[in-house]
């Protein structure tokens, strides 16, 4: 009995790898999930769309971060200023130790800075609906 199971699982696995390889086949299969993918799509701003579009033609987009937000541009600028107080010209790349908040010492402790506005723009719903896309 339990041989004839075994048979009957890997007919249904070839099948199964079979009808997945034949584009139709695959289409019929999961035309549920291609129709809610299809009506969920995400609708860019302008802005966003731009982006995109430089993305596929050249491979990489250039924009300006008040383009997604002034709030986050002023916030950004805020907190540069406020950092470039503690920056030791002196000394060999202590401000970007500083700033990303590990050493090259490999200090075991290092803090997770949450009010960093870089964290809060990098999980901006436009960015990443730009990514999802």
């Amino acid at each position: 009995m339990n041989i004839i199971i075994n048979k009957l699982t890997s007919i249904k696995k070839l099948f199964i790898g079979l009808a997945s390889s034949n584009d139709y086949i695959w289409n019929f299969l999961n035309a549920s999930a291609i129709k809610k993918y299809n009506s969920s799509k995400l609708i860019l701003g302008e802005h966003e769309q731009q982006l995109l579009d430089d993305l596929k033609k050249d491979g990489v987009a250039v924009t300006k971060i008040e383009n997604f937000s002034e709030e986050y541009f002023l916030k950004l600028t805020s907190f540069k200023n406020d950092r470039k107080k503690f920056v030791k010209s002196d000394e060999n790349k202590t401000f970007f130790n500083y700033y990303l908040g590990g050493s090259y010492d490999r200090n075991p402790h290092q803090e997770f800075d949450y009010l960093n506005p870089l964290i809060e723009f990098s999980i901006n719903q436009k960015i990443y609906d730009l990514i999802v896309y």
